[in-house]
């Protein structure tokens, strides 16, 4: 009787011990849902709508340069900075020569045109668009002109005080290849030639002899050298001539050479006593 009261006393505490612990989890799990509160937004004063003056002048376009401005301002000059103006100088040096140079800032590489006494030949600019050459004087008072182009035109002119101790033959080829001018002289009397110009363009040859008063007379006979090529084997071609002796008429003859023949290509003619009037006498 005892044991059963016993057990019977357990089994109620236990159970009263669990539901008490069941309720402490069902009461933790059912927690009251948190209040919600509304808080206001503070009030802002109204905007006022922004106005521009569509007839005011903008700042920046008042300031700024127009294209046309900024394109003609950079048209003056070049990559380098150096203004665009082209220029001629020249000047006379010994032994009846003139010493030539042209700028041209703007125009580099481009084919430079120069005419003297009847004859022209022409030069390349470099990459600076300068080019300086030496020429000798065919004339007392000489006048260079330049062109470059269409619209490019410079000229000067240079007093050669010595061209008097000189005789001279010049002869102007128009086209690539010319003959080579040379002339054949006793010992005692010197020759010096001059190729004025660029082998692609027209080109100037020189033959000179400087007068010397206790020279022996003698005569300097002038002939030509013309290789056959592709490009003067079919047509004739045409030079002209200049002489200059003191004391005598500047005097221009034009030669034409027959067309060789292209089975002649790669030979070689030459041309002895072309001209007997071309002969530059010692006397």
């Amino acid at each position: 009787m005892g044991k059963v009261i016993s057990s019977a006393i357990g089994a109620a505490f236990s159970v009263v011990c669990f539901s008490s612990a069941w309720a402490d989890t069902v009461a933790l799990a059912l927690r009251a849902p948190l209040p919600s509160v509304t808080v206001p937004l503070p009030s802002l004063p109204p905007l006022e709508p922004v106005r521009f003056d569509q007839t005011a002048a903008s700042p920046v376009q008042d300031v700024r340069p127009s294209l046309s401005a900024v394109i003609a301002k950079q048209a003056d000059i070049n990559a380098f900075g150096f203004p665009c103006e082209t220029t001629l100088k020249s000047h006379a040096l010994p032994n009846a020569m003139i010493a030539v140079s042209i700028f041209a800032p703007c125009k580099p590489y481009q084919t430079v045109s120069i005419s003297y006494a009847g004859l022209e030949f022409d030069l390349s600019l470099s990459m600076t668009g300068a080019t300086d050459t030496v020429l000798p004087a065919l004339t007392r008072v000489t006048e260079l002109t330049v062109r470059i182009g269409p619209d490019t035109k410079r000229s000067t002119r240079v007093d050669v005080s010595d061209i008097d101790g000189f005789m001279r033959v010049a002869l102007e080829w128009p086209s690539e290849g010319p003959p080579l001018l040379s002339g054949t002289a006793p010992r005692h009397m010197p020759v010096d030639r001059f190729i004025l110009g660029d082998p692609s363009g027209r080109t100037i040859q020189i033959v000179s002899h400087p007068l010397d008063p206790e020279t022996q007379p003698g005569v300097i006979r002038l002939q030509m050298n013309q290789t056959v090529t592709a490009q003067n084997c079919a047509e004739a071609q045409t030079g002209r001539f200049v002489q200059m002796m003191a004391g005598f008429t500047q005097q221009v003859y034009d030669l034409t050479l027959a067309a060789p023949g292209c089975d002649k290509i790669g030979h070689s003619l030459e041309l002895k006593n072309i001209l007997q009037d071309l002969k530059l006498a010692s006397n």
